[in-house]
């Protein structure tokens, strides 16, 4: 069951029984609409497909990071009383056997890592911090200091 509309019941994926938080799978991405849709989890019979939803990020205020969810990410649909119409994506749930894997398993680095190679990495227990870009880093300032 696939459904278009912005604001949908989900009887046919038992929503009305407590499912207000659900696993899914992002199927669809808007940049401009800053919008999901969903694939809430369940076997290919009974799952459904959420309208549009928006989705939560790390920040959205005085620090705003644009990190969109790729389409094949899981995330948990969190959705206040099973209303979607005021249903929120949460993306980021890793699933080591899915098409986006932790990038480390280790519990002392903290990793921002890109598809195409980059990442930034600081390791608590040495206090170091790694930068690595596969071609240029660029550093435009007024000022800037090397220690």
């Amino acid at each position: 069951m696939s459904v278009d509309a912005d604001v949908i019941t989900l009887d046919a994926a038992d929503w009305g029984r407590g499912g207000t938080v659900r696993l899914g799978t992002v199927t669809e991405f808007h940049a401009i609409r800053c919008r999901v849709r969903v694939r809430i989890a369940g076997d290919h019979s009974d799952g459904v497909t959420t309208g549009w939803l928006p989705w939560a990020t790390w920040a959205a205020g005085h620090l705003r990071v644009w990190s969109p969810p790729a389409t094949g990410e899981q995330c948990l649909v969190l959705a206040p009383s099973g209303d979607l119409a005021q249903a929120v994506a949460l993306p980021a749930v890793f699933e080591q056997s899915g098409q986006y894997p932790a990038p480390s398993a280790n519990p002392m680095h903290t990793l921002l890592a890109w598809d195409g190679g980059g990442y930034i990495r600081y390791e608590r227990d040495t206090g170091s911090l790694h930068l690595h870009a596969p071609s240029l880093i660029k550093i435009t300032a007024d000022r800037v200091e090397i220690n």
